[in-house]
């Protein structure tokens, strides 16, 4: 079912943005790896295929030049801290299949089926 808004097309490219994440976003086109088994720098993320240097800056020092400039970019900023989180984990697993939870990355195995699914104490 798709929500009425999706229909608009807003002159604001970050309020066209899915609510979900695409695939593409998650699960980017495998680069060429080291085999090395390196620890991970911190700006790996940056050569990740679906990274978007075109991100905005948060402007700390001195005011916004709108309300809606504001709200633009803290969405898109808020938006690809959450993807990326999703976007490392299914890139571990996707890495590593046979691996165990990490401190970030949770394996949920004993899912039941719709079936089973009840609000407690129904």
């Amino acid at each position: 079912m798709h929500k009425p808004y999706t229909q608009n097309n807003y002159p604001e490219a970050w309020r066209n943005l899915p609510e979900i994440p695409s695939s593409e976003e998650i699960m980017p086109q495998l680069l060429n790896s080291d085999s090395d088994n390196s620890q991970e720098k911190w700006d790996d993320y940056q050569k990740e295929a679906s990274y978007n240097p075109k991100l905005p800056f948060n402007i700390i020092d001195g005011p916004w030049g709108s309300k809606l400039e504001y709200i633009g970019a803290h969405y898109q900023i808020l938006r690809e801290d959450s993807v990326a989180a999703l976007r490392r984990s299914v890139s571990y697993v996707r890495d590593h299949p046979d691996s165990m939870e990490t401190d970030d990355t949770f394996m949920y195995t004993h899912v039941s089926g719709p079936q089973k699914l009840q609000m407690c104490g129904s």
